[in-house]
């Protein structure tokens, strides 16, 4: 996958798998659903750390605040995952909603930095059952002159500094 062929960020799904934890009315996940939950938050960080670095590289100027402001996100969302969680429920559950706050921050960036950018139209993405159409923003941000034809090797820990084979687990 090139730099300007990323795939689309899914913002409001990001944001829900944050609420999971965060929500004042929360209850407290079992220790399978809090290990696939922080699995879930670590692979949206995965993807939106490297669009949102894309995004912020695209404003230009290094006095930009917002551009400031989502870059120094990044940088303690790395810190975040770099962190071992301690051994508990109680202290991976305080992991799990560290990094669901960090992903609600990045989100919140995402948007700022697209803050004037209120054009859509649907990107072809390829899918296992065919294509894909995903609403993305036309803004000039993004390169939509790739075709879209390849099927794109993403890694839910693409980014990070962690290798992970990403193909599917046959059942």
């Amino acid at each position: 996958m090139t730099e300007k062929n990323t795939l689309p960020v899914d913002i409001e799904t990001m944001r829900t798998s944050a609420r999971t934890v965060l929500a004042p009315d929360a209850q407290a996940p079992s220790a399978p659903e809090l290990d696939t939950l922080t699995l879930l938050l670590t692979g949206h960080l995965a993807l939106v750390i490297p669009e949102l670095e894309r995004v912020a590289a695209g404003r230009g100027d290094d006095d930009d605040m917002p551009r400031v402001c989502a870059r120094m996100a990044i940088s303690e969302s790395r810190r975040k995952l770099g962190i071992t969680p301690g051994p508990g429920l109680s202290a991976q559950l305080a992991y799990a909603r560290r990094l669901s706050r960090s992903l609600n921050a990045l989100c919140d960036h995402y948007e700022d930095l697209h803050a004037d950018c209120r054009q859509t139209e649907a990107l072809p993405l390829p899918h296992s059952t065919g294509l894909l159409l995903q609403p993305r923003c036309g803004c000039s941000c993004h390169d939509h002159t790739e075709a879209a034809s390849a099927q794109p090797s993403v890694s839910p820990h693409q980014g990070l500094g962690k290798s992970v084979d990403a193909r599917p687990v046959a059942s």
